[in-house]
């Protein structure tokens, strides 16, 4: 009889196939034969992926079992329509999709593509089974239009936007988020705790509420939410690499890196990954190199992932080898009977068994089956020393069969990761929330800070110990040195059958942060890197959200550049400053500023405004000189009787600028030093409106701020002297931490470049990088060798194309230069290189 056939990585299965000739599955194996478990054991293990394929000219979806059987379309052809955003039922019985007209296939410039969404029955003999439409639908941008909460409720975005919950059998629906997501669609994870969309952010959902406390995009694209919440998932940059964010910490770390070696060198760009129902795989798709989602030569590959820690454990697997392009794949496989175990060697296991039933436990090792247990009985017990995979198979007294597996880790100590500090509400005092990599045990540990002892406590999280600080206790770690800021943590142990005990623990905790007292918060932007997240007024962690628009980008150091563009807060900030104005009619704006230009012109760097009609509170740059525009009841709709001027602007240089007011009473410092004081303001803002929130220009400027910010915070109180003193220590400390890279002055020729892209070819991005090569004539600052350069410039922004990208062969320029490799917020943009040669690269943030 044949014997048990398992979901394992091992190899590669070969055989017929329509894809090229090439067959790639998942190999069966086999326990020892003398316990024979019949049949239906290897059909109970199947499972198969499913994607996107424009093969044959017509985008349909195809399916490929793990057997390494031939793939086969799986949608029926339908002249006019293309079919996406494939996603199965976690019974593997069900597969729901969208059925978009042909021309809408691609990514719209008018937003996500809508269309119908369809159930199909995925029937046993593989052939297209019975199907029927669920109503309007619509992806969140990049072909993701589904979430499956159980095997008959399905989440999904309906036609005008909003997120729905459907009973896919009654018909039934329920409407999750209240207001709607203005431009794309939120996708919320079965446990009703995350939503993302076509851009990664992953941010909480209230399903109480039915409201998403949006989270900064973290760059890149096609994010999803793993099925038990736990993580996000996303393609990081334009090719790669495929990271994966534990929501609980925040901290990411990459699945697959770009490029990664473990992939077939003609397939290592990467993107469209999908973590299986149950976590215990990833499928993606790669290509040479090739951007085009639409046209690009992608192939489907799938890993086995340890959903734990979310890391592969098994080698890519290929599933297609077209060259069609082949995208978004789903990957299913039914769950054991007996589940799968993770654990940390040595730990013993056990299962409860139908009486009378006859087990057996092996392991492989180096391709052989070892037996290390069996039996029979009600319940089959073992003790693992050493890491490794391992199987039960239990057959019972009515020829049932059973399967389980346990995968073994190495043991290891638990390890500290993070400290994250926050300031909690009551008398100053100080919370240290202490996250390791897995969970722990309080009993036994002990802590000392600054050589004096603290208390250690479980947070609700079990991998994450708190301390709680004293205001004089938090106040002598602020002020003292580095020996009072030592924390050593002695005796944390995990939670292993045999606990592993982590060695002693030393961390010095970070410098006291700007701002200094985050009470009445309603904005905090510490930079584009940042988290950026604060206790708003109800108590609530909340973060604040930007998106550049026109000619604005992150820097190296992620701060704004505004070079004619500007920077949109989302809804939710917005209205976090508009409620925190009118319940306290207290404001202040505090923000470290760069001017690059000493305009006469009127130029706009930070508003809550939608133009001169509507104002609600501006800063801005008028010949030289810092000016503040506050509307209340004695300012007038402009908010300038009197705009306040705020002193000059230093060119070139940061300058730390706080505006305070309080009814009746408004000041203002730059770097520290009192600029303005007057009682010419008065009464509060209850005739505030709801506007947009925006960091550069206005809508109508004519003439538009250039300069850099960061350190951007807004209160719903007025600030002291001593307060606004201790914040510009604070940011001015901050900003000198930070390492800057070596630069490079030159002047030089344009001697060649590599062709812009087109907005369709990088789809479905706005942004693109070119890669240039310069003649050196003169160098006028810093120090270079050779005469060439190959330079990446920014040649598309938001949609428009740079001027650089027009500047013609031959001519010259005077070029400011940073290493290349030092420009973490690149990685997302697609680089257009078609220039053969190597040497350093570099990047000149030149626009003009």
């Amino acid at each position: 009889m044949p014997a048990a056939a398992s979901l394992a990585t091992s190899g590669p299965v070969t055989g017929p196939s329509a894809d090229s000739g090439v067959g790639v599955g998942i190999r069966g194996e086999s326990i020892d034969r003398p316990l024979e478990l019949g049949a239906s054991a290897a059909a109970a293990r199947a499972g198969f992926v499913v994607w996107e394929s424009n093969r044959g000219g017509a985008w349909r979806l195809w399916r490929r079992e793990v057997d390494g059987s031939p793939p086969r379309p799986l949608t029926r052809a339908e002249p006019g329509r293309a079919h996406c955003c494939a996603h199965i039922s976690p019974d593997g019985s069900r597969l729901a999709y969208l059925s978009l007209p042909a021309d809408r296939a691609r990514y719209p410039d008018d937003g996500p593509a809508s269309g119908e969404l369809r159930l199909l029955d995925l029937a046993p003999d593989l052939d297209p089974g019975a199907e029927r439409s669920l109503g309007s639908a619509r992806t969140y941008f990049e072909h993701r239009a589904a979430v499956w909460r159980d095997a008959r409720s399905l989440i999904h975005i309906s036609g005008d936007g909003q997120t729905i919950e459907r009973d896919v059998d009654s018909g039934a629906t329920r409407v999750l988020v209240d207001r709607a997501h203005p431009s794309r669609g939120w996708l919320i994870d079965p446990t009703l705790t995350t939503a993302t969309m076509g851009s990664p952010t992953f941010s909480p959902y209230d399903p109480a509420r039915r409201t998403v406390d949006e989270r900064p995009n973290r760059g890149g694209c096609q994010p999803y939410v793993t099925s038990d919440g736990r993580w996000g998932v996303w393609v990081a940059g334009a090719g790669g690499p495929i990271r994966a964010v534990d929501l609980e910490t925040d901290l990411a770390h990459d699945l697959l890196g770009k490029g990664d070696a473990r992939l077939p060198a003609d397939r290592r760009y990467l993107y469209f990954p999908m973590p299986s129902r149950d976590g215990l795989w990833l499928a993606w798709a790669a290509s040479a190199g090739e951007h085009d989602h639409h046209a690009a030569d992608y192939d489907v590959f799938v890993a086995e992932l340890d959903p734990e820690r979310m890391e592969l454990v098994g080698p890519p697997l290929r599933v297609t080898s077209d060259p069609a392009t082949d995208r978004f794949p789903d990957v299913w496989s039914p769950a054991l009977s007996l589940g799968r175990r993770f654990i940390e060697a040595p730990a013993t296991v056990s299962w409860d068994l139908p009486g009378g039933a006859e087990w057996r436990l092996t392991r492989e090792t180096e391709g052989a089956i070892q037996t290390l247990a069996q039996g029979r009985g009600d319940r089959a017990n073992h003790r693992i020393d050493e890491p490794g995979r391992f199987r039960i198979v239990a057959r019972s007294a009515s020829d049932r069969v059973l399967e389980g597996e346990v995968r073994a880790r190495p043991a290891s100590p638990p390890r500290l990761i993070s400290i994250e500090t926050r300031s909690l509400r009551q008398g100053g005092r100080r919370l240290l929330r202490l996250r390791f990599d897995e969970p722990i045990r309080a009993e036994g540990a002990t802590a000392r800070l600054g050589g004096r002892a603290v208390r250690l406590q479980l947070a609700d999280d079990p991998r994450t110990l708190t301390v709680v600080l004293g205001a004089e206790r938090a106040r002598r770690v602020d002020t003292g040195d580095v020996a009072q800021r030592t924390l050593r943590l002695e005796g944390v142990r995990d939670r292993a059958e045999v606990p592993n005990v982590a060695p002693t623990i030393e961390r010095v905790l970070d410098p006291p942060r700007w701002p200094s007292d985050a009470a009445d918060l309603v904005l905090l932007w510490r930079d584009g890197g940042s988290a950026n997240l604060f206790d708003d007024l109800g108590g609530d962690e909340v973060a604040t959200v930007f998106e550049p628009q026109g000619r604005a980008f992150l820097d190296r150091a992620w701060r704004m550049r505004l070079a004619g563009g500007r920077f949109l807060a989302g809804m939710e900030t917005m209205q976090r400053l508009l409620e925190g104005a009118r319940a306290t009619n207290e404001l202040t704006v505090e923000a470290t500023i760069v001017s690059e230009t000493p305009t006469p012109d009127l130029a706009t760097i930070w508003t809550f405004s939608s133009g001169p009609s509507s104002r609600n509170v501006t800063l801005d740059q008028l010949d030289g000189r810092f000016r503040l525009r506050l509307r209340t009841p004695s300012t007038g709709r402009n908010a300038d009787r009197p705009a306040v001027d705020l002193g000059p602007v230093a060119v070139g240089r940061p300058q730390h600028v706080v505006v305070s007011y309080t009814p009746g009473h408004l000041r203002a410092w730059v770097d520290g030093e009192m600029v303005a004081d007057t009682r010419e303001l008065r009464a509060g803002f209850f005739h505030w409106r709801p506007l947009p929130l925006l960091v550069g220009s206005e809508w109508q400027d004519a003439s538009p701020w250039r300069g850099r910010l960061e350190q951007l915070a807004v209160y719903a109180r007025a600030l002291g002297d001593d307060e606004v003193r201790e914040n510009v220590r604070r940011a001015a400390r901050e900003r000198a931490a930070r390492q800057e890279p070596a630069t490079l002055r030159v002047r030089a020729r344009l001697a060649r470049r590599s062709p812009t892209p087109s907005l369709r070819e990088i789809s479905p991005y706005r942004d693109a990088l070119a890669l240039f090569e310069w003649q050196v004539l003169e160098v006028l600052d810093g120090r270079l060798q050779g005469s060439r350069l190959q330079v990446a410039h920014r040649v598309l922004l938001d949609g428009e194309e740079m001027p650089i990208a027009r500047l013609p062969i031959g001519k010259e320029r005077v070029l400011r230069l940073e290493p290349f490799a030092e420009q973490p917020q690149l990685e997302s943009l697609v680089l257009a290189d078609d220039l053969e040669g190597g040497g350093p690269r570099h990047y000149s943030e030149r626009l003009e």
